[in-house]
């Protein structure tokens, strides 16, 4: 506003006088202060206190320094614009300066972040979910991510989705067991044979299994052993139960064994037969004697030689006839070897269980 008068130190104006013309001016002055229609030109302005002004900062751009607050929406048309930090710059601002809500851009994490959280207890959260990728050891905690954002984990080969509270786990469960085609040293990332051996500790990518198997180390040795399903009777009702059986030992035994019936009446008829023959041989008349008189006594000559042969033909009839009916069918299969004769047939894995 431009002054009407200029008034000497004596406050008389020139001349002495103040025309009317001078009190328009001077009411249009303090009339134009709300004339909401009038463009007012300056170069700062200052809002009730010295630490409030709205001032120009370069060409087409003006800053309002101190806090800010609309009552009504407010509205970027060429955009939004939000401040800058670095997380370390986030973490510094002063107190009473990240009330609950306030919006800002990390430029270490390259993303909007707000607080949701207080001022004196800040949790900064990423706008909307996201996905991250990392170490497990790397994982933020749960709660100070977006529910719904993943995590996947490089090492453990596993995803992870966060609740807002918990990271829960996704895809098969540490465990879980597959047959793998291949050697022991191609096992894929994120797995480990169940061969007996130990994981490679109880944290970390190895925290899941090692609860999984009870709080232990080492893990079962599914080598050479087929899986059956758990079921009532005492041999098959407890997961993890087995032979016992060393690795070299473990192949599929049976046995075939006849009854003593079948041997006793083997031997029996053949000892009765060959017998028959030799007192028949001795019966014969005119060789060497007559009569049960020469094959009973001592017998010299050819009776007694007859007699001779026909008792020891018995003796060995018996022996082979009770030594064949027994190897024949008194047989143990499969103590060891790979050859019994009703064994499936197969091809050899390896069962692999996920971290």
């Amino acid at each position: 506003m431009q002054p009407v008068k200029t008034f000497d130190s004596t406050g008389i104006a020139p001349n002495g006088r103040v025309y009317a013309s001078d009190l328009n001016g001077i009411q249009a002055a303090a009339a134009g202060l709300t004339d909401l229609s009038q463009n007012v030109s300056v170069a700062s302005l200052v809002v009730g206190e010295a630490g409030l002004t709205i001032s120009r900062l370069g060409a087409g751009e003006m800053q309002a320094a101190g806090g800010f607050r609309s009552t009504g929406i407010l509205r970027g048309l060429g955009g939004v614009y939000v401040g800058q930090f670095t997380t370390a710059q986030r973490d510094a601002i002063a107190s009473g300066k990240a009330p609950t809500g306030i919006l800002i851009f990390n430029t270490t994490s390259n993303m909007f972040e707000w607080n949701s959280g207080t001022d004196g207890a800040r949790v900064w959260k990423p706008m909307g979910m996201e996905n991250k990728i990392g170490l497990l050891v790397n994982r933020p905690a749960a709660n100070s991510v977006q529910p719904g954002t993943t995590y996947f984990a490089t090492d453990q080969v596993t995803d992870w989705i966060s609740d807002g509270t918990n990271w829960i786990r996704k895809g098969d469960p540490a465990g879980t067991v597959v047959s793998w085609y291949a050697s022991t040293g191609a096992i894929p990332a994120g797995w480990v044979a169940y061969d007996g051996t130990n994981i490679g500790g109880s944290t970390g990518i190895y925290a899941d299994l090692y609860a999984h198997l009870g709080n232990t180390l080492t893990t079962p040795d599914t080598r050479g052993r087929v899986e059956v399903s758990r079921g009532t009777h005492t041999d098959v009702d407890v997961i993890g139960e087995n032979e016992g059986a060393a690795v070299g030992s473990r192949s599929i035994k049976h046995n075939h064994t006849a009854t003593s019936n079948a041997t006793s009446n083997a031997s029996s008829n053949a000892v009765s037969n060959a017998s028959s023959a030799a007192s028949s041989y001795d019966n014969i008349s005119g060789v060497g004697g007559s009569g049960n008189q020469a094959g009973a006594s001592a017998v010299t000559g050819a009776d007694g030689e007859a007699h001779w042969i026909a008792t020891n033909v018995a003796t060995n009839v018996a022996t082979s006839v009770t030594t064949n009916v027994s190897t024949s069918v008194s047989t143990t299969v499969g103590t060891g070897g790979l050859n019994a004769p009703n064994t499936p047939a197969f091809i050899v894995t390896l069962k692999i269980a996920k971290l």
